[in-house]
């Protein structure tokens, strides 16, 4: 019996536990769902992600199915907001958004036209940093397949590695990085828990997000009791 913490510390990939079963066909893999999450977190308090047109290009050129597939290694799962589905956008909302339908050369050509609009014709090359802890265990943590699921080749990546936490800590919490990813652990399914990272204040918020109504809908959802509001007032912060 080999036992595995999983996401945030360091577990086996899909090629690794499959290569495990091939050595020994008596190994049984037993996978969990868990509350971790790995966010890409884009740095929008300093350029290029402080002008909303790179943001617009980026998510157009964002492919969520490939995430699913590629880096999540077919283990990933659509939710928006917290891992209980209690608290998620209905997976069928969730499909109709625009980062489901694929990317079109129309996406290509509109995002082209905002970057070049915000001055940065030929793209973007941007530094993708990671913690040490997470380089080889989190597969959206390869600047090579992040490199694949943004369409178009005007968002190129390369990668640098921070020891964990004596040096990737303060420096993303200090805003001293363009892109970066690391587990998010939250043990509690109540969706405060998740959408704190996106609040003004948040120590988990080193994307430095600052939305007036993003901030009003989150005081709402701690403070409303009823259940059934409290999942309306929740949804429209998913869509928000």
């Amino acid at each position: 019996q080999c036992n595995t913490s999983g996401f945030g510390g360091r577990g086996m990939t899909k090629a690794e536990a499959d290569s495990l079963v091939k050595s020994d066909p008596n190994i049984v893999i037993q996978t969990n769902e868990t509350t971790s999450n790995s966010p890409v977190q884009f740095n929008v308090t300093k350029p290029p992600f402080n002008d909303i047109r790179v943001r617009q290009a980026a998510a157009l050129l964002f492919d969520q199915n490939k995430l699913i597939q590629l880096a999540g290694d077919g283990y990933y799962k659509d939710y928006m907001g917290n891992v209980n589905l209690q608290w998620s956008l209905p997976l069928d909302q969730l499909k109709k958004m625009p980062i489901y339908a694929g990317v079109t050369q129309a996406d290509v050509a509109k995002a082209k036209a905002l970057l070049t609009e915000a001055g940065y014709p030929n793209g973007l090359d941007l530094e993708y940093i990671m913690a040490d802890r997470y380089a080889t265990g989190l597969p959206v943590s390869s600047t090579g397949k992040m490199n694949l699921l943004m369409e178009g080749g005007l968002f190129r990546f390369t990668s640098k590695v921070l020891q964990y936490p004596t040096v990737w800590t303060p420096t993303v919490r200090g805003g001293n990085f363009l892109i970066t990813d690391g587990a998010i652990i939250k043990p509690v399914y109540d969706p405060v828990f998740q959408l704190s990272l996106y609040i003004l204040g948040d120590v988990e918020n080193t994307m430095g997000l600052n939305d007036p109504q993003v901030n009003s809908l989150y005081q709402q959802v701690m403070t409303t009791v009823d259940p059934v509001k409290r999942k309306q007032v929740t949804d429209h912060l998913h869509l928000r």
